[in-house]
C-alpha cells in the first residue's frame, strides 16, 4: 500500500485548531459521501483478482478501497494521517473486512463501508486482528468479540487500544489453524 500510495503512510499531524469534534463531523460527512457514491463491488469482479489494495476505479471497489478513498479525503481535508489508521477486522459473521480508524481524544472510531455510521471501535462487534503502523508496518491488534485475552506477555504484538501489552489470541484464527 504504501509504496502504491506514499500519502496512505505518512504521520504529519492534524491541520491546527482542529478539534475531535470536527474531525467526526469531516469523518462523517465524507463516510456518507463515499458510501454513496462508491459502487461496492469485489475485487475479483473489478480486477479478475482476488485483492488488491488500491483506489476504487470506474466508481467501484471493496471494503478496503473505500476505506484508502475516504482516508486520502479526510487527510486532504485536514486530518493527519497520524489519526487515520488502516485496520484489518473481523465483521460479527467473521467476515474479514477492512476499515479506516479515526484516532480522538475519546478513543477510535471505525469508519466503514458497511454503514455511514462513525462508531467508537467497541461498539461495532468487530473483532480487530491488525491496524496501520509507522513506517507502512502493520501492528497485530487482535481486541473484540472474537478474541481470547490469555495474559502472556507480550512479544512485539501491540495493542493500541491498551497500554498494557499483552498477547490475545483469537478463537477465530485458533479455528482456522485447525
Amino acid at each position: 500500500m504504501c509504496g502504491k500510495y506514499a500519502w496512505a503512510c505518512e504521520s504529519r499531524g492534524s491541520k491546527a485548531g482542529l478539534s475531535d469534534a470536527a474531525a467526526l463531523a469531516l469523518a462523517r460527512q465524507v463516510t456518507a459521501k463515499v458510501n454513496r457514491s462508491v459502487r461496492q463491488r469485489s475485487d475479483a469482479s473489478v480486477y479478475g483478482v482476488k485483492e488488491r489494495w488500491t483506489l476504487p476505479t470506474g466508481g467501484a471497489g471493496d471494503c478496503e478501497d473505500l476505506a484508502l478513498l475516504k482516508k486520502k479525503e479526510l487527510m486532504r481535508l485536514g486530518i493527519g494521517g497520524n489519526r487515520l489508521k488502516m485496520a484489518q477486522v473481523f465483521t460479527r459473521r467473521l467476515e474479514p473486512h477492512a476499515v479506516l480508524v479515526l484516532r480522538t481524544g475519546k478513543g477510535d472510531y471505525v469508519i466503514d463501508n458497511l454503514n455511514s455510521s462513525v462508531k467508537h471501535w467497541s461498539s461495532t462487534g468487530y473483532t480487530f486482528v491488525k491496524m496501520q503502523g509507522g513506517g507502512g508496518k502493520w501492528d497485530l491488534v487482535l481486541l473484540g468479540p472474537h478474541a481470547k485475552r490469555t495474559g502472556a506477555k507480550s512479544r512485539g504484538a501491540t495493542s493500541s487500544y491498551k497500554t498494557k501489552k499483552t498477547v490475545f489470541r483469537s478463537n477465530l484464527q485458533q479455528s482456522q489453524l485447525r
